[in-house]
């Protein structure tokens, strides 16, 4: 049980570090959690640093975490079906993301910059990387990359400087320009 209050409440405690909603199914008080403010940030959740997403979630809209710069963790329930553009852009300390089977599209810039993720597993079902997904993520060095995926679009990969190696499947009949740009350090590509 929650009220605007509650949430307008929690939403100004500036040291929280972890939330974890997968006890809820309640999708309207995550929504409610993150919405932004007038000029577009997160009011009180700049120390945050782990999100478990509720139960029941289908989409992860839009830029909802974008910037959220300290956030290291997150945790994607089942049946989320997509991430939106740049959910997760500029998160620039997020290491650690599991994407649940089930989901189908990443949008434009998911993770756009998240400059301490290291590692991501693609599941089954993405049919395309979309532009510039993992652009700027400097510190990945290990990507899964599902038999399913068709299109790696352009900019997807652009400045992974720590991307040594890279498994393309067989069904790949597209991969746009500048995909790889700035990944120095790319010596192997099967």
């Amino acid at each position: 049980y929650y009220t605007g209050g509650y949430v307008e409440y929690v939403r100004r405690i500036s040291s929280l570090k972890v939330i974890d909603l997968s006890v809820t199914e309640n999708t309207e008080l995550y929504r409610s959690l993150f919405r932004e403010d007038a000029d577009g940030n997160y009011e009180g959740f700049y120390n945050l640093r782990k999100l478990v997403l509720p139960n029941g979630l289908i989409k992860i809209h839009d830029r909802r975490f974008e910037s959220l710069w300290l956030l290291e963790e997150v945790v994607i329930p089942e049946g989320v079906t997509e991430i939106g553009e740049r959910a997760f852009g500029r998160c620039e300390n997020l290491r650690e993301i599991i994407i649940p089977e089930g989901i189908t599209q990443i949008g434009e810039g998911a993770f756009f910059k998240c400059e301490n993720l290291r590692k991501i597993i693609i599941p089954k079902g993405v049919t395309q990387i979309g532009e510039g997904v993992f652009e700027g993520c400097s510190d990945l060095t290990d990507i899964v990359i599902p038999d399913t995926v068709t299109k790696i679009s352009r900019d997807a990969f652009i400045s992974c400087e720590s991307l040594t190696q890279i498994n393309i499947p067989e069904g790949v009949t597209q991969i746009g320009n500048r995909a790889f740009r700035g990944c120095e350090n790319l010596i192997s590509v099967n």
